[in-house]
This record gives C-alpha cells, structure tokens and sequence, in this order.
C-alpha cells in the first residue's frame, strides 16, 4: 500500500513527524485521509458525517474482523475535549473494541509475550 496515495501530506506530517509513527506501520494499519464525511464507511451517523475531513485509521479487532475510528481534523464545536468518532452502535457498530495492529496479532496469545495495553490508535502504533 502506498501510504502517500491513501493520506494527504498534512496528515502524513501528523502521523509520522507529530506521532512518531514509522510509515511502514502506518501502511501495515490501514490508514487514509478522508476529505468528505460522506466518504466514511457504513456504520458513522449523519452527524459524524457531517464532521468534515480528517484521517480514517483501520481498526484490527483480535478474532481478525475490522472497524474504523475517524479523527476528524477540526474539533466539535459542542464536545471540543472528542477526538475521536467511531461508528454508531445505533447503526451498526461494534462500539468499543480492542484494537491489535496486524503486525503484533500472532504474538497476542503467546503466554511468553508481554503485553503492554495504550490507550489510542496512535500511541500504540508509535
């Protein structure tokens, strides 16, 4: 996958130089920009849509099955402090789930591998 097709340069910019994140995870994760609210997949309500353009980053659930999280570039207006969407259980989502980037998945059930849980997409793929 070539991240720079799927993201544009300031998120790029925002994942590798602000994150720290190695272009190769951010590849491996499944990662895009999204310029409309009406490009999100199935699952985001209208008022998610409606939040505009920002990164839409894969979500790798443990049993293989896959969500998303949308981080909207401009904050809400009525909740500043959320950063992140994620799709309406409403209309279909899962809610929250565990997330294991697929380069780590066949390590997730060795007793021998120590497991280290972060909260957010970004700090566990830096």
């Amino acid at each position: 996958m070539n991240i720079i097709a799927e993201l544009n340069s300031c998120h790029i910019q925002q994942l590798e130089e602000g994150s720290g994140i190695a272009g190769e995870v951010i590849a491996e994760r499944g990662v895009r920009s999204i310029a409309h609210g009406r490009e999100l997949p199935k699952g985001f309500s209208w008022r998610q849509r409606r939040r505009g353009n920002g990164i839409l980053f894969t979500v790798h659930r443990p049993n293989g099955e896959i969500s998303w999280s949308f981080r909207p570039d401009d904050p809400d207006p009525k909740d500043p402090g959320r950063k992140y969407e994620q799709p309406s259980k409403y209309y279909g989502g899962p809610g929250n789930i565990l997330d294991v980037h697929p380069r780590i998945r066949d390590q997730l059930f060795d007793p021998e591998i120590e497991i280290t849980i972060v909260e957010g997409i970004k700090k566990a793929d830096a």
